[in-house]
């Protein structure tokens, strides 16, 4: 991962109060259920 990437979700992470591996969790998590929302269009 780039490090502009890395440093922008690490705030991300604690402004949302999680960890750094939960955020990616969650970020991975939305971005697959909008793909699979598109493949249901």
């Amino acid at each position: 991962m780039d490090y502009d990437v890395i440093e922008k979700i690490k705030k991300l992470a604690e402004e949302d109060d999680r960890s750094f591996s939960q955020y990616i969790n969650l970020i991975v998590r939305k971005y697959l259920q909008t793909l699979e929302g598109k493949k249901k269009e």
